[in-house]
């Protein structure tokens, strides 16, 4: 009886009308059938072959080569998530220190991170987010410096942690699965403690000042700009809960090295190395709680 908008007398007009259709999402339509009227949205799928028209004449219907738009299904609009995560990072220059201190070979591993996280949708299936991160490490030792000296008690903390921003652009492939692309970029700092007591500890001496003098205490830092590309996969499991696994890698840049930050003034350790302590793969496995 019409179509988009223009009423329509004959067959051979609303061939003409449909000839003439013009780009636009959707088009109001009214038939008349089984002696009522009814009205309708036609919605382009952006492929129809007008001469893909077929009429069926046993009951009058007609296919136009339209179809009706999907619902478009969401992607959320904000997240959040804990997860532990593994980064296959490179310590091989400070595993070279500590071995010279006589401490384990790779007393530093591959290092599992308890990182935290939340998104919020910014438009066009895109999420903007943040990201807090951190792991450490510690190992002791116990040696003689030669065989009249005192015994010597070494330790060692390794820490690292990176914060900072995510975009990401969401693809929602079936009703329970999503799958993202996209990078982080950030800071990422490790800090390096070495402490070493020489001899006995003694209470009544712990502020002798023949005691105090065997105490030795060094603390390193050195700071980076990391950048990492990501993608992951979410699966719905109930309600808001998800299942979310990414992977990416790291990839880490210095303008500085190794300072020492013992005190409040900071030095710069010479002849360090100035390896990335951030390079290497990435894997995560996390609930994603998502609205």
């Amino acid at each position: 009886m019409s179509f988009a908008d223009d009423t329509v007398y004959s067959e051979k007009q609303l061939d003409k009308l449909i000839e003439e259709l013009e780009e636009k999402d959707k088009l109001p339509v009214k038939y008349f059938r089984n002696d009522k009227q009814h009205k309708t949205v036609l919605y382009l799928d952006g492929d129809y072959n007008y001469d893909d028209i077929e009429f069926d004449h046993d009951h009058h219907d007609i296919d136009f080569g339209f179809h009706k738009k999907d619902k478009k299904k969401s992607v959320g609009f904000f997240g959040m998530y804990w997860s532990p995560g593994f980064i296959m990072n490179d310590y091989t220059a400070a595993n070279d220190l500590l071995s010279d201190l006589q401490f384990a070979d790779d007393e530093i591993e591959q290092l599992w991170y308890n990182e935290f996280g939340f998104k919020f949708y910014i438009g066009k299936n895109t999420f903007l987010g943040m990201v807090f991160s951190g792991a450490d490490a510690e190992g002791s030792t116990t040696l003689q410096l030669n065989d009249a000296g005192p015994t010597v008690h070494r330790k060692m903390k390794f820490e690292q942690g990176i914060w900072g921003f995510t975009l990401d652009k969401r693809y929602r492939v079936m009703d329970r699965m999503m799958l993202s692309s996209g990078f982080f970029i950030g800071r990422g700092k490790s800090i390096l403690t070495l402490h070493q007591q020489n001899g006995e500890i003694i209470w009544d001496e712990l502020w002798a000042n023949d005691q105090t003098a065997n105490n030795d205490y060094l603390k390193m830092e050195k700071r980076e700009l990391v950048f990492e590309p990501r993608v992951s996969a979410m699966y719905r499991m109930v309600g808001p809960i998800w299942l979310k696994v990414e992977a990416g890698y790291n990839l880490g840049y210095s303008g500085k090295h190794w300072r020492d930050i013992t005190t409040d003034d900071e030095y710069q350790v010479s002849n360090a190395p100035e390896t990335s302590l951030f390079d290497g793969l990435t894997f995560t496995i996390s609930p994603w709680i998502g609205f």
